[in-house]
């Protein structure tokens, strides 16, 4: 999935995890959502914050706040941020998986 972002926008989505009948998935366990400027890159460029209140029926919230998007632009560049991002969960015994991944743009907002 892809995320276009504003600069200074607060973003937030809900994610809904299942397995392959369609049935809520337990989410619960550690979940880590984070921004790299390449897949290759060692250090992520933001993370986003996650609430897991509601894991346990399969349901995440992933946020980004306003000065995370804005800080997006600071990466040295063309006055936008292109990049890529995914969402991993890691529960106490199994192996990683990621639930989600895509490209992820900000640009800066036109209204200030």
């Amino acid at each position: 999935m892809d995320l276009a972002l504003y600069a200074g926008d607060g973003a937030a989505f809900r994610l809904t995890v299942t397995d392959a009948l369609g049935d809520a998935f337990d989410a619960s366990g550690v979940v880590v959502a984070q921004i790299r400027k390449a897949r290759g890159d060692v250090a992520p460029v933001d993370t986003f914050v996650v609430d897991d209140t509601d894991a346990v029926e399969g349901v995440l919230v992933l946020r980004l706040t306003g000065a995370q998007t804005a800080a997006l632009l600071e990466t040295p560049g063309t006055g936008k941020f292109s990049g890529v991002w995914d969402c991993q969960l890691t529960t106490d015994d199994d192996e990683p998986r990621t639930l989600l991944q895509g490209k992820v743009s900000c640009v800066p907002d036109v209204s200030r």
